[in-house]
């Protein structure tokens, strides 16, 4: 009896295979990616890939033009809204909406996140930031989170994960160019979309804090370690001189406020030579920061770069732990959840050299570069890593090779795959910058292609 009742249960599961085979060959390649993509079952999103991996017209090249087209968003009205965000916490937030006269979800939008400053609220600073826009307010979707956590390095765990979430929510109810995000805030706002820029570069094309720096909770020191991860994003960071309160306990080499600490930003993005822009205001207190309308127009016109073949990114916790074509699979040990740290000097070490050393330690990092067919890894806390490729990056038609920290871990051609493009797709909700191809790389040198 049981053997019966189990053939027939195989049975069913085969005629609803055959049913769901013979409906989805019935369909047009364009149809089934976008079900694939409005789908939130993961058993018939599998299934979708399957059909669309057995169709001969469901080359790399037909998707990637489906993708550029695909049609999954709705109608929204125009002007201000606002939902409520539920955080893995179990929080909610609410997150203020301007939508652009006219807005068409057949057209992708740019998106600015803007950030209030301690004690505002979202539906205020978002009136702020429209104005910073003026006569091109109808040309961007605007958003902004109230009392907004986990832009921070200071944030916890589990609120280190908010700000992307926030982001992917965004793109699913609207239909945003993944290649024109940007963020801008004033005060706490500010310190906040600096560290945004900092901890998850790789999302957006261009930042402006006002009246705001790199607050790393970490030490000045810190600056030295993570401002080189923005160097391919461009940022505008504006402040005034007259902004010296001391709320920071900052020490004497850096000065005193946020203008002390942009004072030292600045020394650190020339000894580098990252490119910031930093607009010093003369005679300007915390109050009354305006970008340069002109500087501003042209940071929200840049897009973000599909090609960037060499990176530092020095970061905390696992959702940060991606850079262009580098991802973090698999954290190494347990993250560091402290917010203090004692450094104990090294015979003849100098306290910022000792401060540097302690933070690499805690902190973890993924770099790299690209150089011709080779790519070299560098990681720290890292058990387990993804290369995501596109054929901008390296040509996917000759052998590639991976070196991860000096070793030799993958020599030969890899399979550009739509199953990959499209699985990547969905996790990012990104139709602008996709990769066919994703080398799953383990501790040891053990290599698959996902």
């Amino acid at each position: 009896m049981m053997y019966q009742k189990r053939v027939g249960l195989v049975s069913v599961i085969l005629g609803v295979a055959v049913w769901h085979s013979t409906v989805f060959a019935e369909q047009k390649l364009p149809d089934l990616v976008e079900a694939y993509f409005r789908s939130s079952d993961p058993v018939t999103r599998s299934t979708l890939l399957d059909e669309i991996e057995l169709r001969k017209d469901a080359t790399i090249l037909a998707v990637r033009d489906i993708l550029a087209h695909v049609s999954l968003w709705d109608a929204k009205p125009s002007g201000f809204s606002s939902f409520r965000f539920q955080t893995e916490r179990g929080d909610a937030t609410s997150v203020h909406v301007h939508v652009p006269r006219g807005y068409d979800p057949a057209k992708a939008y740019p998106l600015l996140i803007a950030l209030h400053g301690q004690g505002g609220r979202g539906e205020g600073y978002i009136r702020f930031a429209l104005s910073l826009l003026g006569d091109r307010m109808h040309d961007y979707i605007v958003a902004a989170p109230t009392q907004y956590k986990g832009w921070w390095v200071g944030s916890t765990l589990k609120e280190s994960e908010d700000p992307m979430a926030i982001i992917r929510k965004l793109k699913r109810m609207y239909h945003i160019d993944s290649d024109r995000v940007y963020v801008n805030g004033y005060s706490m706002g500010g310190h906040s979309s600096f560290l945004a820029a900092v901890l998850h570069t790789d999302q957006f094309a261009g930042v402006v804090p006002l009246a705001g720096s790199l607050m790393t909770q970490l030490g000045w020191e810190a600056a030295e370690l993570m401002l080189p991860n923005v160097r391919s994003l461009p940022m505008l960071v504006v402040w005034g001189n007259g902004d010296v309160h001391d709320r920071f306990g900052n020490v004497d080499k850096v000065g005193k406020g946020i203008h002390g600490a942009n004072l030292h930003v600045r020394g650190v993005s020339k000894r580098f030579d990252l490119g910031l822009d930093m607009v010093e205001l003369d005679g300007v207190g915390h109050s009354g920061v305006k970008p340069p309308p002109e500087r501003f127009s042209e940071i929200l016109r840049r897009v973000r770069p599909h090609v960037v073949k060499k990176f530092d990114h020095w970061f905390r916790y696992p959702s940060q732990g991606r850079m262009c074509w580098l991802r973090l699979a698999e954290y190494q040990g347990i993250p560091w959840k402290g917010r203090r740290f004692v450094v104990r000097l090294k015979p003849g070490e100098v306290y910022s050299e000792g401060a540097l050393r302690t933070m690499k330690l805690r902190l973890a990092y993924v770099g790299g570069e690209i150089d011709g067919q080779t790519i070299r890894v560098e990681t720290r806390k890292c058990k387990s890593i993804d290369v995501v490729l596109h054929d901008g990056l390296v040509d996917l038609d000759r052998d590639v090779v991976v070196e991860w920290k000096g070793e030799k871990v993958f020599g030969g051609r890899v399979t550009p795959s739509v199953r990959t493009m499209l699985e990547l797709a969905y996790e990012d909700w990104d139709f602008q910058r996709l990769f066919p191809v994703r080398l799953h790389i383990r501790r040891g040198g053990r290599v698959t292609e996902r």
